[in-house]
């Protein structure tokens, strides 16, 4: 029988390879569910079978146990999943301890890789960039505390890269060696890795919504310009209510809002605002200087 609650759960029909023993001649239905944490399931073995014929499939190990878990990606205009977890800069509560300020949450492979190590450095580089825009920066791996903290202080040590070395990186970095924060954010994607987190970026507003997400493989680290541009550009939408045209850069021109009424459109293309212009009904740009989004972005 379908579960109750259904929602989160694929109907999917067992192979005679994988289903239980003393199934044999039994029409056997299971069904995809989220994964329990493998602690679990070595203490209690039970739980991979229930009655329901529900199985439960460990979060951590090989391809064919990773099948069977999800990874579901938080959408654009969601709230971000709350958590708690241990970080290089002590114990957090997201997203309830940076109430009020933007949040850049982000995902890298693993510590001591080398592309990894070149965009933390760009990450510290830029972080009071980051902080006057009222951006928390929030980093993650799959890793263990004590990893993180040598790593950092190796970059520190040992580490130069566009000019920069000496660094003190002092924004937190999650040590989800559980993976549970990562499965939340579907961090993790099998096709890429079943034990290491992608490379992916959350941008999450004050309000705790989720307003742009990116993805990147390991091999390629990510543009810093852009990941600026995203959060300014987010940050100028919300203060001036208008849209942004591509390759928009602060100073270029923006794209005003569309009427909703026969009567505004007349009114818009007719008598467009000052300095606006309406090239049809549905594109009209107006001018919105360097120093307004500047203000508009300031915290």
């Amino acid at each position: 029988m379908r579960p109750a609650s259904s929602a989160s759960y694929w109907p999917s029909t067992s192979s005679s390879a994988s289903k239980p023993r003393g199934t044999a001649g039994r029409t056997f239905r299971s069904y995809r569910v989220p994964c329990l944490p493998q602690r679990l399931l070595l203490r209690h073995p039970g739980l991979r079978l229930r009655k329901s014929g529900i199985m439960f499939e460990p979060c951590v190990g090989n391809a064919k146990n990773m099948e069977n878990t999800t990874c579901n990606m938080p959408g654009l205009g969601e709230k971000a999943p709350e958590f708690e977890a241990e970080t290089t800069q002590g114990h957090i509560r997201f997203p309830q301890d940076f109430k009020g300020k933007w949040i850049i949450l982000f995902s890298h492979p693993g510590d001591f890789t080398p592309v990894c190590t070149s965009e933390f450095m760009l990450f510290g580089k830029m972080q009071e960039e980051f902080d006057a825009l009222g951006c928390q920066l929030l980093g993650l791996s799959v890793g263990a505390l004590t990893s993180h903290i040598a790593w950092l202080r190796s970059i520190r040590e040992k580490i130069e890269y566009k000019g920069i070395r000496n660094l003190d990186i002092r924004f937190p970095l999650i040590a989800d060696l559980t993976m549970d924060v990562a499965r939340r954010y579907g961090m993790i994607q099998p096709g890429a890795s079943t034990t290491a987190a992608v490379r992916t970026v959350f941008f999450i507003d004050p309000h705790g919504i989720v307003r742009t997400f990116l993805c990147y493989p390991a091999v390629l680290g990510r543009n810093f310009d852009e990941l600026k541009r995203i959060l300014v550009g987010l940050q100028t939408i919300d203060a001036y209510n208008v849209a942004l045209p591509a390759d928009w850069h602060p100073g270029d021109d923006v794209i005003a809002p569309s009427g909703s009424t026969m009567e505004a459109i007349d009114r818009r293309t007719g008598t467009p605002d000052e300095g606006a212009r309406c090239y049809d009904w549905y594109f009209c740009t107006k001018p919105l200087s360097e120093e307004k989004v500047t203000a508009g972005t300031k915290h």
